[in-house]
């Protein structure tokens, strides 16, 4: 068997790393939206700790 080299080894490192590059942008853009979700519920949860009148335990 043998084996055949590219003929242009940096073009099809270059292709590779579009290709690669593309599926990574479309896999983060899915991302974009639980991250909004998540600092959402942290600033949420930031405020009402943040704001809330102190908690003091009744002491017997």
């Amino acid at each position: 068997m043998m084996f055949r080299l590219p003929d242009n080894p940096l073009k099809e490192i270059a292709q590779a790393s579009d290709v690669t590059l593309r599926e990574q942008h479309a896999h983060l853009r899915g991302q974009i939206p639980l991250m909004y979700a998540l600092m959402l519920i942290n600033a949420a949860f930031l405020g009402i700790v943040t704001h809330s009148p102190p908690y003091s335990p009744k002491v017997s």
